[in-house]
């Protein structure tokens, strides 16, 4: 019901000539994990290519809570404890570029830090 009446709040916008609406928190809130959702299947529908395979109780333990382990290790063939097929759905030269850009950015500031401190 909220979306019907934020369409309908974006829509007389639109029909004033308004480029902005006001939204209520509670109504946004409401929202996010809707639009949240449809990113992800949006994202899912793409042709994802696999990356390999990985254990069911590591992956569980790496997002079970915020304190779990910040990595999971991927083999190229399945054996009995890694079982979990694992595909990613980047383009994969979009990510490494991405990468190179902030371990830069990460490897200039800790310079700096360090030429502060001395």
């Amino acid at each position: 019901m909220t979306l019907s009446f934020v369409r309908a709040a974006g829509q007389r916008a639109e029909h004033h000539g308004n480029t902005n609406v006001e939204v209520n928190v509670k109504d946004m809130l409401e929202l996010l994990p809707l639009i949240e959702s449809g990113l992800h299947k949006q994202r899912a529908d793409r042709q994802m290519k696999r990356a390999g395979w990985a254990s069911p109780s590591s992956m569980q333990a790496m997002l079970g809570n915020k304190n779990g382990k910040r990595s999971v290790r991927l083999l190229r063939a399945k054996d009995g404890h890694h079982n979990l097929e694992i595909f990613f759905c980047d383009k994969l030269g979009e990510k490494v570029a991405e990468s190179v850009v902030l371990v830069a950015a990460e490897e200039a500031e800790k310079q700096r830090r360090e030429a502060a401190n001395v």
